[in-house]
């Protein structure tokens, strides 16, 4: 599993380089990182069907983003993030969207796969991807932000449904879907916004399954 090997280089980048540049230069180094594999692959799985990819990854993205925007204004747990630098925002979204879906969806999932069933591999994945969303280069972000590893491991596993049920594409446009409205609205830091998360993402997890 060599790329696994891969995935813990940039865990050890992620966390380490953060401590001495600036985090929007290591941000873009590693969104580099994880999209280098793809240039050795002869292929990228199978999308087909343009169209209803674009649009199943908008329908579960949207899904979640209304659930998630209805419940955490009902219960006072909504911000709203300064409007500035938009076009560099979405670029970032962008790139990140890309290269996480198919670094971990396809590229990660795949070589897992190689060695154990598909509900391991789906496991281990979503674990690997929770992980590289904690800041464990901070210890005291890290441990305000912990709470967040379950409703973000449920969010991996999703993800990586969609991607199973459907193809790539449509994972890479949900995932986009939601990280496009972090631009404009974020979560207060709190066990109630985990517990809001960990219902919206099993509920959304849910319609992804019987859908």
């Amino acid at each position: 599993m060599k790329y696994l090997l891969y995935y813990l280089l940039i865990i050890f980048l992620n966390n380490s380089l953060r401590i001495f540049l600036d985090p929007n230069l290591i941000s873009i180094i590693i969104y580099i990182l994880i999209t280098l594999p793809i240039v050795f692959r002869s292929r990228i799985g199978n999308i087909y069907n343009i169209q209803s990819s674009l649009l199943n990854g908008l329908f579960f993205g949207s899904t979640i983003t209304y659930f998630t925007t209805m419940f955490s204004g009902l219960f006072g747990l909504l911000l709203f993030n300064p409007i500035t630098n938009i076009l560099g925002k979405i670029l970032i979204v962008f790139i990140s969207s890309i290269s996480e879906e198919m670094f971990f969806r396809y590229i990660l999932f795949e070589d897992i796969g190689r060695k154990f069933s598909i509900k391991y591999s789906l496991g281990i994945t979503s674990i690997l991807f929770s992980i590289y969303h904690m800041p464990i280069y901070d210890f005291t972000l890290f441990t305000n932000l912990i709470i967040f590893i379950l409703p973000i491991f449920i969010l991996g596993i999703m993800l990586q449904k969609i991607y199973i049920k459907y193809n790539l594409l449509t994972s890479i446009v949900t995932h986009f879907t939601m990280n496009f409205t972090s631009i404009f609205i974020s979560l207060s830091a709190s066990i109630y916004t985990a517990i809001m998360l960990i219902i919206v993402y099993l509920l959304s997890l849910f319609i992804v399954i019987i859908k």
